[in-house]
């Protein structure tokens, strides 16, 4: 099977990877305040993705619909959020 290979045109783009872990000890969460949470996390994710998305800059070899598959792919596969309770 052929796999889609444009993005590997493009310039590869330094991303961070942040991760925080927090623990909490003593506290009482319902599934639906965890549900809040991950909520507002995710909204919050989600927006500073958008920025940082739209400030990439296009490299002149790639046209302009490529690069919009390439932001639609690094959105996707980005700023990812998961919540552990353990």
């Amino acid at each position: 099977m052929p796999q889609d290979n444009r993005a590997v045109a493009v310039k590869k783009v330094e991303f961070e990877y942040f991760e925080v872990e927090i623990e909490l000890r003593g506290c009482r969460f319902s599934l639906e305040n965890v549900r809040e949470f991950y909520r507002d996390l995710s909204k919050i994710n989600h927006e500073f993705g958008k920025s940082v998305i739209s400030n990439l800059k296009r490299p002149d070899d790639i046209s302009e619909d490529e690069f919009d598959d390439y932001k639609t792919k690094v959105f996707r596969d980005s700023f990812l959020l998961t919540i552990t309770i353990t």
